[in-house]
This record gives structure tokens, sequence and C-alpha cells, in this order.
């Protein structure tokens, strides 16, 4: 009886040490996701750039937006690109950061932009950017169309 008794102990000590081990990976586990996940996503609700040619000019129109007002929305690292075949791509300058604060929306309309050569395709880059705190930011990257900006009748090139 005291070897059934005692092959029982050591049964059910092993059985509660595999899931103790179990059960404290799992929570380390979850703790670390949840953080990683609160901190990056789901600021932003929509988002969009665009550009048209304007008389030789580059126009730009964005939209960032959030469900409600937070610190500080709008577009960052706003890049004009150009290039000839509309395959490689150039950084030509960056016109930098259009940001608002404690509202739920920014709209870059009709930022016009003189262009530095004609006869090559034009677009821009940027981050859509949302901070609600220091710990909660997202920042979502994107593209625009591109445009085929024509020779000038007036170019010296």
């Amino acid at each position: 009886m005291k070897k059934i008794f005692s092959l029982l102990c050591v049964t059910s000590l092993l059985l509660c040490n595999m899931q103790s081990v179990s059960v404290q990976a799992v929570e380390i586990e979850k703790n670390c996701t949840g953080i990683a996940e609160m901190r990056y996503e789901g600021l932003i609700d929509r988002y969009s750039i665009q550009v048209s040619n304007y008389n030789g000019s580059l126009c730009v129109n964005s939209i960032t937006r959030a469900s409600s007002a937070i610190a500080e929305i709008g577009v960052k690292n706003l890049t004009v690109q150009y290039s000839y075949d509309g395959n490689n791509w150039y950084d030509e300058w960056n016109a930098g950061d259009f940001l608002a604060y404690n509202t739920d929306e920014h709209n870059l309309s009709n930022y016009i932009i003189s262009l530095e050569r004609s006869g090559c395709y034009y677009r821009v880059t940027c981050k859509h950017y949302a901070k609600e705190s220091f710990w909660k930011t997202q920042s979502n990257s994107n593209t625009s169309n591109s445009v085929w900006i024509p020779q000038s009748m007036f170019s010296e090139d």
C-alpha cells in the first residue's frame, strides 16, 4: 500500500510541475503580444494621397483620418520623386511634415509644388501619422499615383 501511495504522490508532483511551466510560458507570451499591438495599431481609420498636373506643377491632395480627436495627425516625410521611365524612381526633395493637432483629421488640399524638371513622371511618398500619446502612435507608408509632366515650351533644356 505504501508503494502505491508513493507512486501516486510522485506522479501527481510530476504532473503539477509540468502544468505550471506550461501556464507560465503562455502568460508571458500573451503579455508581450498585447503590448506590441496596443502601441502600433488602430489609430488611423482612413488615409490616401493623390497627385495631379497643375500647369506643369505638382498638385498634392491627402487625407489622414482617425475615429476621434487625437494629439497629432497628418503626413510626415512628404517626398517628391521623379522617373523618366515610370519604373525607376529618384528622390527629388523632401517637402517635410504636415500635421494638425487635437483633431480627428488632417487634409492637405491642393498643395502646389514647383518642379525642377519636365518630360518625366512625378509622384510623392509619405507616412500617414497619428499620435494619441507617447506610447500610442501609428505610421502607414503610402505612395501616390504618378503623373506625366510634359516638356515645357519655355524650358531652357
